[in-house]
Formats: C-alpha cells, sequence, structure tokens
C-alpha cells in the first residue's frame, strides 16, 4: 500500500507543479495517476468505512478531470476519467453507473477513432482496447445488468474496427494514406 500512497504524493506534488505553469493537460494526466493510486488503495483497503472515504475522493477527482479534459478537448483524457469511474462504481456495486461510464469511455474511444485519419499510434491501440475489455471482465463479478450486453458487443465491433485501421495503416501505399 506504501507505494500507492508514494504515487499519489508524488502525482499531487506533480500537478501543482503543472497548474503553477499553466500546463492543464500535464496537470490532468497527474490528477489521472492520482486517481489510479486511490483505486488501488480502496482495493487494499479492508475497512469498509475507510474504503468508501478513498472511493469517494476519487470520485470526485475524477469528475473533476473529466470536466476539465472536456473542456479542454483532451480526448484521451476524458475517456480515460470515464473509464476510471467505471472501476470506481463498480468497486461500490453500482453497476449501473458502471455500465453508464464505462459505455461512455467506450462512445469516446470511438469517436477518437471516427476522428483519426490513419494514425494509430499502438499506445493508443492498446490502451483503448484495456478499456473496452474491462467492461467484460467487470462483468463476471459483478451482478448481470442488461448494457454489458451491449458495451460486450460494442467492444467487439471496436475492436475489428481498430484492427481495420492497424490493418490499412500497416499495409497502406503512401497513395492510399494521401487519398484519406
Amino acid at each position: 500500500m506504501g507505494s500507492f500512497a508514494k504515487a499519489y504524493d508524488e502525482a499531487y506534488r506533480i500537478k501543482v507543479y503543472f497548474e503553477t505553469q499553466g500546463l492543464v493537460a500535464r496537470s490532468i494526466r497527474a490528477s489521472l495517476v492520482m486517481t489510479g493510486a486511490l483505486i488501488e488503495q480502496a482495493g487494499l483497503k479492508q475497512e469498509m468505512e475507510q474504503q468508501a472515504a478513498i472511493l469517494q475522493e476519487a470520485i470526485a477527482l475524477c469528475k473533476q478531470v473529466a470536466l476539465l479534459s472536456r473542456r479542454h478537448y483532451l480526448q484521451e483524457e476524458v475517456y480515460k476519467s470515464q473509464y476510471l469511474l467505471g472501476r470506481l462504481f463498480a468497486l461500490q456495486g453500482d453497476t449501473t453507473k458502471a455500465a453508464w461510464h464505462f459505455g461512455a469511455a467506450i462512445a469516446q474511444i470511438e469517436r477518437i477513432l471516427n476522428d483519426l485519419l490513419f494514425d494509430l499510434s499502438p499506445s493508443f491501440l492498446r490502451t483503448a482496447w484495456r478499456v473496452c475489455q474491462e467492461p467484460l471482465a467487470k462483468a463476471q463479478g459483478l451482478v448481470p445488468h442488461p448494457k454489458m450486453e451491449t458495451i460486450g458487443r460494442l467492444t467487439t465491433t471496436h475492436q475489428q474496427r481498430m484492427y481495420r485501421h492497424w490493418q490499412e495503416k500497416r499495409h497502406a501505399s503512401p497513395e492510399y494514406c494521401r487519398k484519406r
């Protein structure tokens, strides 16, 4: 647990520094690290009161990150914040809110994919796929929810779309790429 607390503290210091420098995007990323550290801390807590307090702090921070990300049009941070909110609500056992936030993360990834012409970085593909897979894994341990089936269909569609984009980029000629 000490390493998660240390990660939170370091990310907080970095966030404050970035805020004083006016680096909003980097400050938001530091806040995402803080949220991730809080999620991990909450998962380790045995006492329900401590866990509930940590989860509430993480939810408040993550909602603030989601709002700032939308305000500054930081698409990747929007989907990451929605994904983290989904994880937080899943930890609380609120499958309806978890499914909604996982769905919002997937919808944001779809918007990003639609906006891309032909540049899909491997890093984006890895993190985006993880976000698409998470709801299905979470659904196994949670009470079944009707929206989870819809998310499952969406993840298959998104996986196929991401693979097609990757294949097109990988095998496309320079002329084809210029036409897109």
